[in-house]
């Protein structure tokens, strides 16, 4: 995309209208409704029963690779602390469970797309995160048996297209910064 002064600079150098197009066409090529949106929201509280025990598990398996280990120990030599991950982990579920699907949650995903991108997190990682992420979800509501067929499958179909431009939403960012790079 042209970049030039009159463009406000959103964190992935696209202006407001360009990431309310992008967030438009991932919720129209997901099927993402407000009903999916709402439903997420309404078992929120379910969905991040233990949810601090998984952000810190999230990070105990990335220390398990060596490759993702290694960034982690760079950020820690660089005066970063896990625990400030852990807790921004969490946030970003509880974020990812509220059910926003608007232009201002596309912006902080490509934001944090490209933020990813800068300090070297491979796109492979991340799609393992958000495996980790749908496993995890898919155990807390396996795990309850007061959940109705119906609604369990409504769940579980919401959370998978939100996980789905959850991902796709970072790594728009990603992309974008790594293209800035190189021109």
């Amino acid at each position: 995309m042209a970049k030039d002064g009159n463009k406000k600079n959103l964190g992935a150098e696209w202006t407001h209208e360009e990431v309310r197009q992008i967030n438009s066409d991932f919720n129209r090529f997901l099927h993402i409704t407000q009903a999916d949106a709402d439903l997420l929201k309404c078992h929120q509280p379910l969905l991040l029963r233990n949810g601090e025990r998984f952000a810190q598990a999230f990070y105990d398996f990335l220390f398990r690779f060596p490759a993702t280990a290694q960034v982690l120990e760079h950020y820690q030599a660089q005066g970063g602390k896990i625990e400030d991950l852990v807790h921004k982990q969490l946030a970003h579920l509880q974020s990812f469970l509220s059910g926003r699907h608007d232009a201002e949650s596309a912006t902080e995903l490509t934001r944090i797309g490209r933020i990813h991108q800068q300090h070297g997190i491979k796109p492979v990682w991340f799609m393992g995160a958000y495996l980790l992420y749908l496993d995890y979800l898919h155990d807390v509501i396996a795990a309850n048996t007061t959940l109705p067929g119906e609604e369990r499958e409504r769940l579980e179909d919401a959370i998978q297209k939100f996980l789905f431009r959850d991902m796709g939403m970072m790594f728009e960012g990603y992309w974008e910064a790594a293209l800035s790079e190189i021109q």
